[in-house]
């Protein structure tokens, strides 16, 4: 399974490869290389993995521009919120489980589709891992025990999907909109048919762009 998902990430990355590389190699000067950063908010759902399903995140990224139609970049993000659950098991206890991300990082190529001077679409593939911390408050007939902290982490192939909007004379500054999936792949096996259980972490972000 863990092959089949290799080869996901390497055939997405090839579509993107093959989806730029006739532009890239008629055009592309070492003048077209541009670098670019991001800063902007996400929002994650772990609900299958971490039991939260909208975490707010700080998204900081880094790239290089080879041409308008391709691009290398790296990506973090740094949990802002926290989620907040409660489970009753008995009239005398009652657990409360707060659920932060520490932090995603990321490594993507990037495609991007020209619609206009200003407007683009973009799909990525890459690599990226994840890593969020459990903190449970086990409360017994009003009695506070100490907190269990649980770490998990989670890697594997990320896609996604977006578009970015420039703006100005020169076009360096503007707005970017992404959504992503993380793949992580359970290797115990399930109950039903002994394969390991593939869920996707979701995202979705907004952020300002500049070129430089």
């Amino acid at each position: 399974m863990m092959s089949e998902i290799n080869r996901l990430a390497l055939s997405s990355a090839s579509v993107l490869i093959i989806f730029v590389s006739p532009t890239y190699a008629s055009d592309a000067k070492p003048a077209d290389i541009t670098p670019y950063v991001n800063f902007g908010a996400g929002l994650i759902d772990a609900q299958n993995r971490t039991d939260f399903n909208g975490v707010f995140s700080g998204v900081f990224r880094g790239g290089v521009e080879l041409s308008p139609y391709f691009a290398f970049e790296a990506e973090g993000q740094i949990g802002l919120s926290k989620k907040t659950n409660e489970s009753v098991f008995s009239n005398v206890r009652f657990d409360e489980t707060t659920v932060k991300l520490d932090h995603q990082f990321g490594v993507y190529a990037v495609g991007r589709l020209p619609l206009s001077e200003a407007v683009s679409l973009q799909a990525r593939a890459g690599y990226a891992t994840y890593q969020s911390t459990a903190s449970t408050d086990q409360f017994f007939e009003g009695a506070n025990d100490r907190p269990i902290e649980t770490t998990h982490k989670f890697d594997g192939v990320s896609l996604g999907f977006g578009g970015q909007f420039m703006f100005g004379a020169d076009k360096l500054n503007g707005l970017r909109l992404d959504s992503s999936i993380l793949f992580d792949v359970d290797d115990s096996p399930d109950e039903e048919n002994n394969l390991p259980d593939i869920n996707g972490i979701f995202g979705v972000s907004v952020s300002y762009v500049r070129k430089f």
